[in-house]
């Protein structure tokens, strides 16, 4: 991404990026390092999870990567930093939540698909998900 000032207009996002018109950008975060320890979690709208290593992502060409398959009735919503201690967090539309730590999600490669993170009623989706430190979250309870 191009440095601006504050005030800047932006750029296109297809001149810094290469997507195709059907594609929705889901999460943005900066990457310094690619640690071992690090991991990007991918959550759907129909509660499929996945974990990837932040390091397989570490050499993306112009092309850009493909990191998950999603169902044809599905999208990927949310992409998160996370690593093995942190806890993650889920909450649907029509009420129900979820907490469970990010070790319990399998490390997946980038062309697979994901597990199912939650049993999702008829007519539910996933409203919202977040990580969570759990040494933080477990300190304050």
């Amino acid at each position: 991404m191009p440095l601006s000032s504050r005030t800047a207009k932006g750029a296109p996002i297809p001149q810094v990026l290469t997507i195709k018109s059907d594609e929705k950008i889901t999460s943005i975060f900066a990457v310094d390092e690619f640690k071992d320890n690090e991991f990007i979690i991918l959550l759907s709208q129909n509660g499929i999870v996945k974990k990837i290593p932040l390091n397989s992502l570490s050499k993306i060409s112009a092309r850009g990567l493909v990191v998950t398959r999603i169902g044809e009735d599905d999208c990927l919503r949310w992409a998160r930093r996370c690593t093995e201690k942190d806890e993650i967090v889920i909450g649907t539309k029509n009420g129900f939540a979820g907490r469970f730590s990010t070790e319990e999600i399998p490390t997946r490669g980038r062309a697979t698909r994901g597990s199912k993170c939650m049993s999702i009623r008829k007519g539910d989706t996933i409203a919202g998900c977040d990580v969570v430190n759990a040494v933080d979250v477990s300190s304050k309870y």
